[in-house]
């Protein structure tokens, strides 16, 4: 019974849903088909509810448009847009629950619009497009004006849906532009307008000039970023590529400023100028000199005799990085220590001294070695860093322990004689101190002598041992023994016993009237200690004797001695332990009285000016008799035609006070020859006389003064006087040639007046065979001339 009412009911819908397919009724969409720009639209779509709506790109429609409402009313499906707008234009389709559906095509007349911003900026020499769009875009025609002229379309001006395009943009181009849409075939002419105010602006462009800076530390400077662009462009300043950090530089505006440069400053520096336009970048980079900062490690260090010893010096700042070297002071004077090249050829645990970086390969520092250290090696080392920006030092120093050493300062061997006294001097140096013994035949001195207390200066300590009332017993060998925590160390010093000197020999070497001169030879053995001084003893009839004492080395003269008397000498010499006996006397006889000897002229070619002439002399001896006085003789030294040199007095004898060694002669003519004459005089006549050959200097360029234009007629006035007075003085001159003739119109005639006869020579004029003036011969022949031979 149950299945029978399941078919029957199933056979019902069946039957049902085919009656329904039967009478399906037509669905379509209703309402107007063209719309004005914003007015609002109504469509229907009769179907079987509900009812599906389709945008015409197929999207689905909902209220969720605020300018849609989408409902049911009496059975229908209603879409209602609110205001139209060029977009909405298109197929719409309304879709019910049968899945059939219906289109419906809506056109809404288009509202002309043009979109374009009002102020727009092009870049300087860049292409740029003027923005402006119409609405819509296909259905209409932009036209464009510059100024209110219209533009042509060319190379430079070119249409495109976004504008206008300017190629290479120039200042000519900034103007005010109009974009002008018009619509095309449209049944109601509609024209629209913008006006646009372009503008060209310039990339900035920065003109100040940076190059890389180097700066020492503390250094102050600053440096300005200028730039031009449109609008003007400011300026910013970046370090790396990040801002500047305030406390780091003072920044003001276009202007960066370092106050004190530092090593945080160093780095890549960069100014930024930017508009509108652009961006312009200019940098530099900043390099800080920072002078070397140096220390040493262990500064002080003490070693033993035999050990090594090592010091480090390292750079701790420096900028250049420094370059280390080490030095060492040696007799005052600082030396490099160049062991580089030694320590690469030898095994650097066999150099005496060698440096090395501080891992082999690290500049920054610089180690020193000393093997097998020595005394020699103590005192003090530097390091010294050097770059660029400046000198470090550092000094090290190196103290060396050792056992005593003799000194090579004090003497080994000594002198004494009976009843004397010697001091024997003992030296050693030695680190630490050492402690000095005296001994003789191996046990300490205990007798009469004096010890001094040991004494120290620096590394050396001393005692001196003073033998007093030295008997033949004192001498022979002493010795001196050092001892310190490191070892110990003897010396032997002999006292020698020497005696007083043996007869000296003498000889006179010049016997002059009122003194003589002696000279001295000695001979000398290892007993006989050297002579200090010598002791003559003088003797004349009826006269005491006289003692001269002259420590040895003296010239050895006897001076007030009579002339023409005869005399006894003898000599004794002198030394420590006592004077010699006499020497046999030896008898000479002193000379005459004599004219003085010729003096020594000593004047150098300093000594000669342009007008004057410093003569200097040697006194010479006086022959007996008290100098009286010098003369100087001056001969002006002139050349005639046959190169013969002549000799003409330039002015008469000088007399020169005895007391003087120096006279300054005056009144020479500049540029010319002498020869300068001294002899030394007494009672008894004149010496041979001391000459010298002196030329003067150039004399001065004598410039007249400018001579203002008033006076010029008083110096032409002048001029023609002088001429006139010297023609007159030549013809007077020549008249005496030829009738009466002194002295120096005989010169002056012979050369500015010749003679006819070329044999014809005036005698007035003397000539030097022999190093000696003639006298000036007055005499001539009046009918011819008389050579000169």
């Amino acid at each position: 019974m149950n299945c029978q009412c399941g078919l029957i009911m199933r056979a019902f819908f069946i039957l049902l849903l085919l009656g329904f397919k039967g009478v399906s009724a037509e669905i379509k969409i209703s309402g107007p088909t063209t719309v004005k720009f914003g007015n609002g639209i109504r469509l229907q779509c009769s179907g079987q509810l509900p009812i599906l709506w389709l945008a015409p790109n197929g999207s689905r429609l909902s209220d969720s448009n605020n300018n849609m409402k989408i409902f049911t009313m009496k059975g229908k499906g209603v879409l209602i847009i609110h205001k139209a707008g060029n977009s909405d234009s298109g197929k719409y389709t309304c879709r019910d629950v049968t899945k059939m559906s219906a289109q419906h095509l809506l056109t809404v007349e288009p509202k002309l619009e043009i979109i374009a911003p009002t102020k727009q900026s092009a870049v300087f020499g860049q292409n740029y497009t003027i923005k402006c769009r119409s609405v819509p875009i296909l259905s209409t025609r932009i036209l464009w004006q510059r100024n209110g002229e219209s533009i042509d379309l060319n190379d430079r001006y070119e249409a495109t849906e976004d504008g206008l395009l300017i190629k290479n943009v120039s200042l000519s181009d900034e103007a005010l532009y109009q974009c002008q849409a018009a619509m095309v075939n449209s049944k109601i002419s509609k024209l629209k307008s913008v006006r646009i105010q372009l503008d060209v602006i310039v990339t900035p462009t920065i003109i100040s000039k940076f190059t890389n800076y180097r700066k020492f530390e503390g250094d102050s400077f600053q440096l300005a970023c200028e730039a031009t662009g449109d609008p003007k462009p400011s300026i910013s300043w970046k370090k790396g590529g990040k801002p500047i950090p305030h406390d780091d530089v003072l920044i003001k505006g276009k202007v960066i400023e370092f106050t004190s440069v530092n090593d945080a400053n160093k780095g890549y520096y960069e100014c930024v100028a930017s508009n509108r336009a652009g961006i312009s970048h200019s940098s530099f980079f900043l390099v800080v000199m920072i002078p070397p900062v140096i220390t040493i490690s262990s500064k002080a260090q003490s070693v033993v005799e035999g050990e090594s010893v090592a010091f480090k010096c390292f750079a701790v700042k420096g900028n250049p990085k420094p370059a280390l070297q080490w030095y060492y002071f040696a007799n005052g004077k600082m030396i490099e220590i160049k062991a580089r090249e030694y320590a690469r050829r030898n095994s650097m645990n066999t150099a005496k001294m060698y440096i090395s970086s501080g891992n082999g390969t690290d500049e920054s520092s610089l180690n020193l070695h000393i093997n097998n250290v020595t005394p020699s090696d103590a005192g003090s080392y530097q390091c010294l860093a050097n770059n660029q920006a400046g000198v470090d030092q550092k000094n090290a120093s190196l103290f060396v322990q050792f056992p005593p050493k003799p000194s090579d300062k004090v003497s080994r061997i000594y002198f004494g004689w009976i009843g004397g006294k010697t001091k024997l001097n003992c030296s050693f140096y030695s680190n630490p101190r050492a402690n000095l013994y005296w001994l003789r035949n191996k046990v300490s001195i205990t007798d009469s002598g004096i010890v001094d207390r040991p004494q120290t200066d620096g590394l050396y300590t001393y005692s001196d041992y003073t033998v007093t009332h030295i008997s033949k017993y004192d001498f022979g060998e002493y010795t001196c023994r050092a001892r310190n925590t490191l070892g110990e160390a003897t010396l032997t010093l002999i006292l020698k016993e020497v005696f007083k000197p043996k007869i000296p020999r003498f000889n006179i070497t010049n016997l002059l009237p009122s003194s003589v001169t002696l000279t001295v030879t000695e001979k000398f053995n290892d007993d006989i200690l050297p002579s200090e001084s010598y002791i003559f003893t003088l003797s004349k009839p009826n006269s005491h004797d006289e003692i001269f004492k002259f420590k040895k080395g003296q010239l050895y003269q006897i001076d007030h001695l009579t002339a023409d008397t005869e005399y006894l000498v003898t000599i004794a010499a002198r030394n420590r332990v006592g004077v010699s006996d006499r020497s046999e006397y030896i008898s000479f006889r002193t000379p005459t009285v004599s004219s003085p000897y010729e003096p020594i002229i000593t004047s150098q070619t300093d000594d000669i000016g342009q007008l004057t002439f410093l003569l200097r002399w040697i006194p010479s001896h006086d022959g007996g008799q008290p100098i009286t006085h010098y003369e100087i003789n001056v001969d002006k030294i002139l050349t005639d035609e046959f190169e013969q040199e002549l000799y003409l007095p330039a002015f008469g004898e000088i007399r020169v006070d005895p007391e003087k060694t120096f006279y300054l002669i005056t009144r020479l003519s500049p540029e010319t020859k002498y020869k300068v004459s001294l002899s030394a005089h007494n009672s008894i006549g004149g010496s041979s006389k001391a000459s010298i050959l002196v030329k003067t200097h150039r004399g001065p360029s004598f410039i007249l003064p400018p001579v203002p234009p008033r006076s010029s007629a008083i110096l032409l006035g002048s001029v023609c006087i002088i001429v006139v007075l010297t023609i007159v003085f030549v013809d007077a001159s020549c008249y005496k040639c030829n009738h009466g003739r002194g002295v120096i119109t005989s010169f002056f005639c012979y050369h500015m007046c010749p003679p006819e006869s070329k044999s014809s020579y005036p005698q007035s004029v003397a000539k030097q065979l022999d190093g000696t003036p003639y006298e000036i011969d007055t005499l001539m022949s009046k009918s011819h001339g008389t050579h000169i031979v």
